[in-house]
């Protein structure tokens, strides 16, 4: 059974949202497009930030954590003062890509970019989210990184040019990789002892119309199975039990991985798509508005 998403606006926006992200608590909402504002997703109030080149945003209890598109990894206090900051190697003509584990905040993209615009050496660098120390870092002949997915001791990294690798992060060992397929990988995800990776199939001049959604064994990377959705596939929740596509007829649609059922739409032509921690709530982002959905509510 489909259901009609109810959604709650939250503020219009002039122009678009490059990047959404929640707290981990889910109690604020970062959006990023010609500014950064944040909002507390209860009250729906602005809240004073100063965080002007931020790409990504987490907070662990009183800390706030911010990634900017200089590849500086900075630590706030509520009173928005920065309290530390480490610059990684990242820095450079590529915005790199991040994301929170637990316990640690990763940030990835090029270390060695070629004249040509391409990157021969991808890196990873993990730091603990308390101190900013360089937990460990990892790197290989790899085109820009584009998306990155921690769960426990595993991390799994996709490139711009359809590459999929996943580590151990224990012993830093390569568990698995693909090769590169042309076709830039717009998501990861970790689902159960699967890795689950979506990349655009066919497009028109609007953007994606076509997603392919590929689970990987972890260990032996071979495809277990294929799912195809429309649209392109903007977010996978922490789980990986459900999948977020926003399409070019104007369709917002979540799917349920296991199964590649509809579980939810609503007509609204989004560009950018996050899922809350809690798995329940979704932001989206179009040229007008950000909104907050709370599937099947009424």
């Amino acid at each position: 059974m489909i259901m009609i998403l109810i959604a709650m606006l939250l503020v219009q926006l002039d122009g678009s949202a490059a990047y959404l992200a929640f707290s981990d608590d889910g109690d604020t909402l970062i959006a990023v497009g010609n500014d950064v504002t944040l909002w507390d997703t209860e009250t729906q109030e602005p809240q004073t930030f100063s965080y002007m080149d931020a790409v990504f945003y987490t907070r662990k209890g009183d800390l706030r954590i911010t990634g900017d598109t200089d590849g500086v990894i900075t630590a706030w206090d509520d009173s928005d003062v920065p309290t530390n900051s480490v610059e990684t190697e990242l820095a450079g003509d590529f915005v790199p890509t991040y994301a929170a584990g637990d316990g640690v905040v990763a940030a990835g993209g090029c270390l060695q970019p070629e004249p040509d615009g391409s990157c021969a050496v991808g890196l990873v660098q993990v730091y603990d989210v308390e101190t900013l120390e360089l937990a460990y870092e990892l790197s290989g002949p790899l085109e820009l990184i584009t998306g990155i997915a921690i769960d426990g001791d595993r991390l799994a990294i996709v490139t711009r040019d359809g590459a999929l690798w996943v580590w151990d992060t224990a012993t830093l060992e390569v568990l698995n990789q693909s090769d590169a397929g042309q076709t830039e990988i717009t998501d990861v995800a970790f689902y159960q002892q699967e890795v689950i990776a979506s990349l655009c199939t066919a497009a028109d001049e609007n953007g994606c119309v076509e997603s392919e959604i590929t689970f990987r064994g972890i260990e032996n990377g071979e495809t277990t199975r294929t799912l195809t959705v429309p649209g392109a596939v903007n977010s996978f929740d922490r789980a990986g039990e459900q999948l977020a596509a926003a399409s070019d007829d104007g369709m917002l649609r979540v799917f349920d991985v296991a199964g590649g059922s509809v579980l939810y739409e609503t007509a609204f032509a989004a560009d950018v798509v996050r899922f809350a921690p809690d798995g329940v709530r979704i932001a989206a982002a179009s040229d007008e508005a950000i909104v907050i959905w709370e599937p099947g509510a009424e």
